[in-house]
């Protein structure tokens, strides 16, 4: 029997929690008395039996609760070494952690003792599982090393992890992961009572170049010179030669030697040039710049080439050409001579050959409607002329003429958005014209004359000068009086509030 602080061991049987064993012998006291109690009517040989059979039970239940296991003792170790073979650790590096691999194997193993190999990239590849034979790893990894996934490599370690031996495992490893969680896997290494060796590769680049980036423009035409900003990151002062490629074709930038590159001397920092480029060739161009250290300097200067390399893509067009499209050659000559005259290209097509879409459209820079109705075209060719303008940035130009914009029937169309001008312009405002009678009638209040003319005037006042005034008497005896101020415009304000004396009779 062994007993230690968390464990006790009995032959090959393990409890995790002993400390339920030492709690039956009190509990296996109460039973009996209990029971000598409750069983005194029972005969001796039943008495014993039933309190045989309690007690049974009640060790059963603190065996449980014991959590006992069936222990198997092994003198074998298992070691799975998990090397880093990422682009990340140098290759001498690499080759070193092998060498400690292959020295730490041979001392202190016994002939049982296994080793197994494990490597990490971008993703993980077992390249043995752990075995009494093998003296030597092949850290090879056949995958991608542009990346390190070190959680991955960890989980295939522990997965295939002996039976019948104590496990371990080695890491080994700069620390630079990229995909993955190396903590998630260490926390289920220690819930597996795996124990994790680390073995750190550290490194220091004395000199590194770093081609940072290629930017060139977006968009250019063929035959145009574009310039080409290259920026290199140098640790330290470097000497090398500035390539670039176009389409992986490398340009000759000195004329003046056989060599195609140009010679450069890097500064510590950033350093940036300014390369100009002619390409004749349409489409998107990939444009790459690379950088070569001397020979004397390569593995000094600079270690790792797979980061000497930079690049950008443009596209170009090819030369500028507008589309005319007109119901008659004649109706287009005048523009097309002129848009010639200034060396723009131009393709002048009649409005039944037009393009039918959009990609047609895109071979143009520009349309030109030249006084064309909207039925010339089909509702697709109005879309696809809307996209042109909207989604690919191309120019539209309508000419005025009869058939052209509102009157050409464009109003309503796919086109008329896009359009700077209204198509369909708000109408004149019309004011309607309007007569007003006054009828006067204001003599028995006091002041009355006064407050009459006012009255009038100000009703006047609100008329506009093609409305009609004109002022009636009210006497209140009858037909009496003439006609004193008759419909008239009421422009003429100032004659129509005399003073009600003798005027028109109310209209009946």
């Amino acid at each position: 029997m062994t007993l230690s602080l968390a464990s006790l061991v009995v032959g090959p049987i393990e409890f995790a929690i002993p400390v339920w064993l030492w709690l039956f012998v009190p509990i296996a006291l109460l039973v009996v008395l209990i029971g000598r109690k409750s069983l005194s009517a029972a005969g001796t040989g039943s008495r014993r039996a039933a309190l045989f059979f309690r007690l049974f039970v009640v060790l059963l239940i603190v065996c449980t609760l014991a959590e006992p296991s069936l222990r198997r003792e092994s003198d074998k170790l298992a070691v799975t070494a998990v090397i880093d073979m990422s682009r990340s650790v140098p290759v001498q590096m690499q080759s070193v952690a092998e060498e400690y691999v292959a020295q730490a194997a041979e001392v202190g193993r016994t002939n049982e003792d296994l080793l197994g190999g494990v490597t990490a990239a971008r993703t993980a590849y077992v390249q043995s599982i752990p075995s009494d034979l093998r003296t030597t790893l092949e850290a090879e990894n056949i995958g991608s090393t542009d990346g390190t996934n070190l959680e991955e490599a960890m989980r295939m370690a522990l997965a295939i992890r002996p039976e019948d031996a104590a496990y371990r495992l080695l890491l080994i490893t700069d620390g630079n992961e990229t995909e993955g969680s190396l903590l998630a896997a260490a926390e289920s290494a220690r819930a597996m009572s795996v124990p994790i060796d680390v073995l750190p590769l550290t490194y220091r680049y004395e000199g590194e170049v770093i081609v940072e980036r290629v930017e060139t423009p977006t968009n250019a035409r063929m035959g145009d010179l574009i310039n080409a900003r290259v920026t290199i990151q140098s640790t330290r002062q470097t000497n090398g030669t500035l390539s670039i490629l176009i389409n992986d074709t490398p340009i000759d930038l000195d004329p003046q030697s056989s060599a195609l590159g140009v010679a450069v001397r890097l500064q510590p920092g950033s350093n940036t040039f300014e390369v100009p480029l002619g390409v004749t060739r349409r489409g998107p161009q990939e444009i790459s710049a690379v950088f070569e250290p001397n020979e004397n300097e390569r593995g000094f200067g600079d270690v790792i080439d797979e980061n000497n390399r930079a690049g950008s893509i443009t596209f170009f067009s090819g030369e500028g050409r507008v589309l005319v499209l007109s119901e008659s050659e004649e109706e287009s000559a005048s523009l097309v001579s002129a848009l010639e005259a200034e060396g723009i290209g131009v393709d002048a097509m009649l409005a039944d050959q037009a393009p039918q879409s959009l990609v047609e459209f895109n071979a143009f820079d520009a349309v030109v409607l030249c006084n064309v109705p909207a039925y010339s075209f089909s509702e697709l060719q109005q879309q696809a002329m809307r996209q042109y303008v909207e989604d690919g940035g191309g120019g539209l130009v309508m000419t005025g003429g009869p058939d052209s914009f509102g009157a050409g029937g464009w109003i309503g169309s796919p086109l008329e958005d896009v359009l700077p001008v209204q198509l369909d312009p708000p109408q004149t405002r019309q004011m309607p014209r309007g007569a007003l009678a006054l009828i006067m009638h204001s003599i028995e209040m006091p002041e009355g004359v006064y407050y009459g003319k006012k009255t009038a005037e100000a009703a006047a006042t609100a008329l506009s000068r093609l409305d009609l005034v004109g002022i009636i008497e009210y006497s209140g005896f009858g037909v009496r009086g003439r006609d004193r101020v008759g419909l008239s415009h009421a422009g003429a304000r100032g004659r129509h509030c005399g003073a009600p004396g003798d005027q028109q009779p109310p209209l009946r």
